[in-house]
């Protein structure tokens, strides 16, 4: 012969424990007292009413010298201020014991609950659902649907505060994960933050903006470059009339002279710089804050008197001065552009970009730029004995901001 021990947890709808509970047993489907043992050894218990400990657990023992292996028992739960409830169809004369799971509800399972056929038994039916499933640390794992050593387990982060509840949609969906690609479809996303990058057909790198839609985003880097093409930054001209010039106080050129061509047509304001000696002009320039402070190159725009092709060498050079500075200081190397008359008088000479000039004086912003410029008659290509007429100077400066501020 051999006892069979049954144990469990009094507890109320919540999942409280209830101690001081009684736990009243008898044969199945009858009030009938069954005989049951309060230990594993020694005489019967004087009548079947067990009482719940301060846990809220009890326990008893049936042995099988009093009752066939079939027989099945009543378990009636019942304390102060507790919905008595009752516990039918109990197997406890098995290795197997087991509860019917119409009882489940009112029974604490103190190891596992097993099915004995796999992906068979379902917990609750579509019209008798469980209303909550308390679960600890463990988690539930999903085996899927091939049966091997690897599974799912979803667990809950360990809540400190409060109850927190996770919704599911109402629909047929699969659920994506944080460190998943997924794709989301008729999504809204609110104060979204994207971190590291974003990619993908709604998002265009196109340097020159050539699409044109309302529904797509251009990256930054696009953004940038077409920016950086609508922006002067880069390389500008400051044209500089003679008429902005005045001859220099030293070796200077002729003064402004206003020189008609024909009647009714455009007249010319011209500085002659004659070809026996070097003689200057001079001009100053407040330049905007977007130059880089750095090379700057020019053109020479000019005309002659003669039919001839003789040459011309025009020079500039530079020097700036910020605010407290002694305006009395030295140019910085000049530097020398050619050109050659050709064939007519009253032609629009250009000549071709200088080579870089480094302004003296270390510039910064909001200085003040003077400027020499010069005939060098004893350059080699300088041939011309007649004057040569100056009709403006074009600056070239490179600027690496879009404004001036």
């Amino acid at each position: 012969m051999a006892r069979f021990a049954f144990e469990s947890t009094l507890t109320d709808q919540q999942g409280h424990v209830v101690s001081g509970g009684t736990a009243t047993v008898s044969l199945t489907g009858t009030s009938t007292a069954a005989t049951i043992y309060e230990a594993s050894t020694g005489a019967a218990k004087s009548n079947s009413i067990l009482t719940s400990g301060s846990d809220g657990t009890y326990k008893f023992f049936i042995d099988d010298g009093d009752y066939a292996g079939t027989q099945k028992f009543r378990i009636v739960l019942s304390a102060t201020g507790f919905t008595t409830r009752t516990i039918d169809d109990i197997v406890i004369l098995s290795a197997d014991a087991s509860v019917a799971l119409s009882n489940l509800a009112a029974v604490a399972i103190n190891t596992s609950l097993v099915s004995d056929t796999a992906d068979t038994d379902d917990l609750g039916t579509e019209a008798i659902p469980w209303k909550k499933l308390y679960l600890g640390s463990g988690g539930i794992s999903f085996e899927g649907a091939t049966d091997n050593d690897y599974q799912t387990t979803l667990v809950s982060a360990d809540t400190a505060s409060s109850d927190k509840t996770l919704t599911l949609p109402d629909a047929t969906d699969t659920l994506v994960g944080k460190a998943t690609t997924d794709t989301f479809t008729n999504k809204t996303h609110t104060s979204a933050i994207l971190n590291t990058g974003v990619s993908g057909t709604a998002v265009l790198d196109e340097d020159a903006m050539d699409s044109d839609s309302a529904t797509q985003l251009a990256t930054q880097q696009s953004i940038k470059a077409y920016s950086d093409s609508l922006t002067p930054i880069g390389k500008h001209t400051i044209f500089v009339p003679v008429n902005a010039m005045r001859a220099t106080s030293s070796n200077g050129c002729a003064a402004i002279t206003d020189v008609e061509t024909t009647s009714g047509r455009p007249d010319m304001q011209v500085l002659d710089f004659d070809a026996s000696s070097d003689e200057h002009a001079q001009f100053q320039v407040a330049m905007p804050k977007s130059w880089n402070l750095g090379t700057i190159t020019f053109q020479a725009f000019w005309t002659s008197t003669a039919t001839d092709t003789d040459g011309v060498a025009w020079g500039l050079q530079g020097v700036a001065t910020s605010n407290d500075d002694t305006i009395d200081v030295v140019y910085g190397t000049a530097v020398v552009v050619t050109d050659d008359n050709i064939s007519a008088a009253e032609d629009m000479l250009v000549t071709s970009e200088s080579s870089a000039i480094t302004i003296a004086g270390t510039p910064a912003d909001d200085d003040m730029c003077f400027f020499r410029v010069f005939r060098d008659v004893s350059d080699a290509n300088d041939d011309m004995t007649e004057d040569a007429r100056l009709i403006g100077i074009k600056l070239f400066i490179t600027t690496d901001t879009g404004e001036d501020t």
